[in-house]
């Protein structure tokens, strides 16, 4: 009867074990923005369905003993997210293991960790990145539009009417559009900016707009009016355009949603065949949104 042998058996209780810890180690070695920026829910089935409703109108005034008016809810727009899995593997030959060659054979399994971190980073970037432009959500437009259709008729906006660079022009605009966002119905949902979320590149930008005690670019000595508002700015490297930027509100009060079906994890195997031991790492996950409410964005001018 075959068997796995004196060489699989050892390096399965000892290398490999550690190699997955390597794996795992780097995979969570930078900060993950995905649970910043997303509600993070579990899944355990194919997919998630969501789903949006309209709320009701204004209250109306009541007469004496007349009868009280009645309203109702309607459906708004459906979301399906269905999972997708993702994996990759490695494999060892004998001989490399054989000749000691430990440095690759660790640096490998490392970047196997760093391969799925950017993964995970850059496919819930992308919900972002492709705000203003091909992506379309269940309303029919884009995440950031100036022509979503409410159902009670008319459209609503989550983007400046103009295009502009981050500046404290804009960002006071974005801050009374965004707590300016009204729902199906038409009603104020009185929501205010949390975060502003910018690329690498507006770093400085923000940190003068959002840090300074006074007011940046002037001579005045005018106080930073920003600092009123409790808003703290986020740099994610994964936002592609260097001047586009974002503001979100708290996450319960915006529905952009990563749903983990499957963790991230490792399993290795020993190929009798080939003589190498293999590695992979795999994960099974969602992205996107379900309303537009609650994230106010412009691409900027370049």
């Amino acid at each position: 009867m075959a068997t796995r042998g004196a060489f699989s058996d050892l390096f399965f209780t000892t290398a490999l074990p550690v190699l997955e810890d390597i794996i795992m180690e780097q995979y969570g070695s930078k900060p993950d923005m995905i649970p910043m920026c997303f509600n993070v829910e579990s899944s355990d089935k194919w997919g998630e369905q969501d789903t949006t409703i309209t709320g009701l109108g204004l209250v109306p005034s009541k007469a004496e003993n007349a009868a009280v008016n009645y309203d109702d809810v309607m459906q708004g727009y459906d979301t399906t997210y269905t999972h997708t899995t993702y994996g990759l593997g490695v494999r060892f030959s004998k001989e490399m293991i054989d000749d000691e060659k430990w440095g690759l054979i660790k640096k490998t399994a490392m970047s196997l960790g760093r391969s799925m971190f950017n993964t995970r980073q850059i496919t819930a970037a992308n919900v972002l990145n492709n705000a203003f432009t091909s992506a379309t959500g269940p309303d029919g437009v884009q995440l950031c539009s100036d022509v979503h259709p409410l159902i009670g008729g008319g459209t609503a906006s989550n983007e400046l009417a103009a295009a502009a660079d981050l500046s404290v022009t804009s960002l006071r605009q974005a801050f009374n559009d965004l707590e300016d966002t009204v729902d199906e119905r038409g009603l104020l949902i009185n929501v205010s900016p949390r975060y502003l979320l910018i690329p690498n590149e507006l770093i400085w930008d923000a940190e003068e707009l959002l840090k300074s005690s006074q007011r940046p670019a002037t001579t005045d000595n005018d106080i930073n009016a920003f600092q009123i508002k409790n808003v703290d700015y986020m740099v994610w490297n994964y936002l592609t355009d260097a001047d586009a930027w974002f503001l979100l509100t708290e996450k319960m009060d915006h529905s952009l949603k990563f749903f983990e079906r499957e963790a991230v994890n490792t399993s290795s195997d020993y190929d009798f065949e080939a003589d190498a031991a293999k590695t992979k790492i795999r994960n099974r996950f969602s992205v996107g949104w379900s309303d537009w409410r609650g994230i106010f964005g412009t691409p900027g001018t370049a």
